[in-house]
């Protein structure tokens, strides 16, 4: 990579988490609350054992529909500092340097224009809620979800490129499952048949293993426990979501 395109990639990201580290709002807002209460009553090595707030109302929580990566990034800050936004700032600033970087080297590898790419990017509210609301997980997924894509799109296909974003990926799925769909566009665009088994087979073997931890634990996978129970808990309509 030149000097003119880091140089880019380095104002960019700048920019970008300035941008988002200004609109973010110290106090809890949101769903910020309840990721604070359960990471309070988690276990390390039992993350559903605390007792569902909502329903169902079960005793533990492994009908609760996302994986426990977050809820331990979570534990982990609170066992460092008790300041709501010392935590916020924590979580966020390693997340948001990963998905700017990565946008920003999406836009000056492809991008005839990538200043108004980042610009028009960094202000769609869709982006905007995310990357500002550091104590729920969708900063996480995205900036997991986002590198990973960038790197199938523009790295190498040599074997450590390949491993590097399916554990992103994998990482991501782990984080909230719906991540796994970013699967279809390695599948959908392969590169050579070495490159994509490596990048599909590295984020599955993430996610399985994980998987696998918590059957161990719990004699039932949690991935499935989800999907199976998902009709007792309250939602909009599937075609409307």
């Amino acid at each position: 990579m030149n000097a003119d395109k880091t140089r880019f990639i380095a104002c960019a990201i700048i920019l970008l988490t300035s941008w988002f580290t200004w609109l973010s709002q110290p106090l809890p807002v949101l769903d910020e609350e309840s990721y604070l209460w359960i990471a309070e009553n988690l276990s390390w090595s039992r993350p559903y054992d605390w007792p569902l707030p909502w329903p169902p109302f079960d005793e533990n929580a492994y009908i609760y529909a996302h994986p426990p990566l977050f809820l331990w990034m979570v534990k982990a800050i609170q066992g460092w500092t008790s300041s709501v936004a010392t935590m916020k700032v924590a979580l966020a600033v390693p997340w948001q340097l990963l998905l700017t970087g990565s946008v920003a080297w999406l836009a000056i590898e492809r991008s005839k224009h990538p200043w108004q790419m980042i610009l028009v990017w960094g202000t769609m509210a869709g982006v905007a809620l995310p990357s500002t609301r550091s104590l729920m997980p969708d900063l996480q997924v995205s900036a997991l979800g986002t590198f990973a894509m960038t790197v199938w799109i523009l790295a190498p296909r040599d074997f450590r490129w390949m491993c590097l974003g399916g554990l992103a990926l994998g990482l991501a799925a782990w984080t909230k499952y719906p991540a796994l769909l970013l699967l279809i566009v390695p599948l959908m665009h392969p590169r050579d048949r070495s490159a994509t088994s490596t990048f599909v087979g590295t984020a599955l073997g993430l996610v399985f293993i994980g998987e696998c931890w918590l059957a161990w634990s719990y004699e039932r996978f949690h991935l499935v426990e989800v999907l199976v129970r998902a009709p007792e808990i309250a939602r909009g309509n599937v075609d409307t979501r």
